[in-house]
């Protein structure tokens, strides 16, 4: 009796699955305390530019809480990294995580122009240029005043619209784009600046990339309205 329970037992055990690491994204400087994870304090990985080399380097990173500027608005982080001075942006789940110098793309702003549609709505056109390697992208908009974000649009023909978490009426430009998650395709890190809000960051990998598209982001804040 006691070994068909035990027996019975161990066939109940659910099996373990391993599951992968979140990707998560953090600047360095003063952030709004929403922007900052409750365990950003440790090691996390910089995609560091000093001397001149863009590499992923380990860092320390720690957290100094201080009053906001503004009455009502609580807390407000310090966020530093030692280990790097110049700090594009620091990651931690990333595929590839090992101390090694960065692929980088060549980018370069086209054409940016604005004006007003047929209908008398704001309207805004922005073009950058990404040269990878041999590979030719170009990361546009067109953008409404009723909202749409940026596409980023390979020369054989795939796309992928980078809009999905991007304010309707915010500002884009992009930080960096190379290899960052080691699977020799284009990655890139985009700012966003939305009216009466502190600048956000926002990481694309190819690796969180889903169907045809060309890249995917990660660790996406949310929209106010959601």
């Amino acid at each position: 009796m006691l070994q068909s329970l035990m027996i019975l037992t161990v066939a109940l055990v659910p099996p373990t699955v391993a599951m992968e690491p979140r990707v998560q994204v953090l600047e360095t400087g003063r952030l709004a305390e929403r922007d900052v994870p409750r365990d950003a304090e440790g090691r996390w990985w910089a995609l560091c530019t000093d001397g001149g080399r863009d590499a992923l380097v380990p860092v320390e990173v720690g957290v100094k809480w201080e009053r906001a500027p503004e009455p009502g608005e609580g807390r407000q982080a310090r966020v530093e990294a030692r280990g790097c001075e110049q700090v594009v942006v620091l990651v931690r789940g990333v595929g590839e995580a090992r101390t090694r110098e960065l692929p980088v793309a060549r980018h370069r702003v086209v054409m940016e122009e604005r004006g007003s549609g047929e209908r008398g709505e704001d309207l805004v056109r922005r073009v950058e240029e990404v040269l990878f390697g041999e590979q030719r992208f170009r990361l546009q908009t067109s953008r409404w005043s009723w909202g749409e974000g940026p596409e980023l649009r390979a020369w054989s023909g795939h796309s992928s619209w980078l809009g999905q978490h991007l304010h309707p009426e915010a500002d884009w430009a992009l930080r960096w784009a190379g290899d960052l998650d080691g699977d020799g395709r284009l990655d890139l890190v985009v700012d966003e600046e939305r009216p009466g809000e502190a600048p956000r960051v926002h990481l694309f990998l190819s690796s969180s990339a889903r169907g045809r598209e060309l890249v995917g982001e990660v660790d996406a804040p949310p929209l106010e309205d959601e």
